[in-house]
């Protein structure tokens, strides 16, 4: 249940730190 539940979660953990890492990048440039 437990690793179901991470690997469901994984695919929005790295949107958010893409978008992170986008916001980033913006605010240095």
């Amino acid at each position: 249940m437990m690793e179901l539940n991470a690997l469901g979660l994984f695919p929005v953990v790295a949107r958010l730190e893409h978008l992170r890492w986008t916001a980033d990048e913006l605010s240095i440039a």
